[in-house]
């Protein structure tokens, strides 16, 4: 319901969805990605947004994980942080070439 909410973009009422299902399966890492995807969608409540991506690498330590955990140090300001995380997803998966746009785009083109 809450993918649903976000698809339509009534992100309060997605946050809300998502909120409760984070409270009913903390362990589950789709919460967290989906909460952190809203926020950052959002450009709202950006420091939670990383907070829940540290949370999210714990539980499921994926490429695509640590890169949202990129885009959310990034959107917090934490350009070294963005980097470190985007390295990782890259090791982990290196054949997604958005991941390397990113890390280019983060260090300035190199």
């Amino acid at each position: 319901l809450g993918a649903v909410y976000l698809d339509l973009g009534r992100h309060d009422a997605a946050e809300r969805v998502l909120r409760k299902a984070l409270q009913l399966n903390p362990a589950d890492p789709w919460g967290y990605n989906a909460l952190v995807e809203l926020f950052l969608t959002a450009g709202r409540q950006l420091p939670e947004a990383l907070s829940l991506a540290r949370k999210l690498v714990e539980l499921a330590p994926t490429a695509p994980h640590h890169f949202l955990l990129a885009r959310a140090c990034a959107a917090n300001g934490d350009r070294a942080a963005a980097l470190a995380a985007a390295r990782r997803a890259i090791e982990l998966d290196p054949d997604r070439a958005e991941y390397e746009r990113f890390r280019r785009q983060t260090d300035g083109g190199r």
